[in-house]
């Protein structure tokens, strides 16, 4: 990425997103008199739950270190940002940017048959599993649960939701474009 970089004839702002690129993004910065920008998604050294002790503790420290050499912290919800102030140490809370649109007050509607209708979508891989949901699909009354992910092939995962025997109300309808 810092290679890459050296081919831009400007650079104002490095958005580091994440902390698998902060490192990068820092020495860009630096590199090129630029402000740094450091958007943490999650509260990364903690996203995996069965990571190494080892592992967490290098990858908070490294964060704690890199972060506090950014000129801003972005994040993506409130409760987020008061644990990266505290976790990394920095001088100001995070900057919060939802990525949603403001909730809007609706009147309570009671329709239907009263069956819950839950829908996952989003991406399968590490720290990312669908085992709860299976779970709560064998053991829920009225539970309708409709699976829609990328990184896993579409069949494949319909069969294994038919060898749980939860074929109906659970499916695998095809992932659509982002």
């Amino acid at each position: 990425m810092a290679r890459a970089a050296r081919d831009v004839d400007r650079i104002d702002v490095v958005q580091a997103n994440d902390h698998d690129t902060l490192l990068a993004g820092l020495i860009i910065a630096r590199r090129r008199h630029a402000r740094l920008v450091y958007d943490a998604h999650e509260i990364y050294g903690d996203q995996e739950p069965d990571a190494p002790r080892v592992f967490r503790l290098l990858a908070r420290r490294i964060e704690r270190v890199l972060a506090s050499r950014a000129d801003a912290v972005v994040t993506v919800s409130e409760p987020i940002a008061a644990e990266l102030r505290t976790r990394l140490g920095l001088r100001r809370r995070p900057e919060v940017v939802l990525n949603c649109p403001p909730l809007e007050p609706k009147p309570a509607q009671i329709a239907g048959d009263g069956t819950l209708r839950v829908i996952y979508q989003g991406a399968m891989g590490p720290g990312r599993y669908i085992d709860d949901l299976f779970e709560i699909a064998r053991n829920a009354e009225r539970f309708r649960l409709a699976i829609r992910v990328i990184g896993v092939a579409h069949d494949e995962l319909q069969a294994e939701i038919d060898s749980l025997g939860l074929a109906g109300p659970t499916f695998a309808p095809p992932p659509v474009p982002p």
